[in-house]
């Protein structure tokens, strides 16, 4: 099955996930229909968000060169979650991904608190199901210059450095489901949606 895609931004290649029995996969496909592997990793059941199935490997982000890719695998990091209840169950913590495209090489950050998505680990009530803290949103574009990288989480947007990891800035601009963001052509600003009280002078004038 596959579950998302991108195109490159000189249009020549796609980049798909899929799930192939117990692995999820990222591949990329050439105009000629070569396919390659891109990265690999062992398939997590029973990951949920909210009431759904959070896909494992998300947010395809191609740089403007085309020479690297960046993405999202939400259960890259584990650690236990109840060990006392059932050392089993584990807390999953999301990492950025940069792959090379030709050469498969890649770096990894951890950019997320460990949080629970299995419904085993909520009915054993561990407090990480029910923080405040703001858990890892997802990667949003690559900037011009093919190495910064704007990413979100629960509560605003930061920018970092796919070569070394580093964090810096901060937006405070809190996230819900289904907003739609993107970088402005100059990159000097974000473009976001979001609800707003029924009281507010924004109220009713959206599209």
């Amino acid at each position: 099955n596959m579950y998302e895609f991108s195109i490159s931004p000189d249009k020549s290649s796609i980049a798909f996930t899929e799930e192939h029995g117990i692995n999820a996969l990222l591949k990329i496909s050439d105009s000629l229909g070569n396919i390659s592997t891109v990265y690999e990793s062992l398939l997590t059941p029973g990951i949920i968000f909210g009431e759904g199935t959070l896909m494992q490997v998300v947010d395809l982000r191609w740089s403007p060169n085309g020479k690297k890719i960046a993405f999202v695998d939400f259960t890259y990091g584990q650690k236990d979650a109840c060990p006392a209840y059932n050392p089993d169950i584990k807390q999953h913590e999301p990492y950025l991904i940069i792959a090379d495209v030709s050469t498969k090489d890649k770096k990894v950050f951890k950019v997320g608190e460990a949080a629970c998505y299995t419904y085993e680990c909520a009915y054993a009530q561990n407090p990480a199901c029910y923080s405040d803290e703001p858990l890892f949103g997802g990667a949003v574009s690559f900037f011009s210059d093919n190495t910064h990288l704007l990413q979100k989480d629960g509560k605003g947007y930061s920018v970092v450095n796919s070569e070394t990891g580093e964090l810096k800035g901060y937006i405070p601009v809190a996230d819900w489901l289904g907003a739609d963001v993107s970088l402005s052509p100059l990159e000097r600003y974000i473009t976001y949606n979001q609800p707003v009280e029924q009281t507010s002078a924004c109220y009713g004038t959206g599209w």
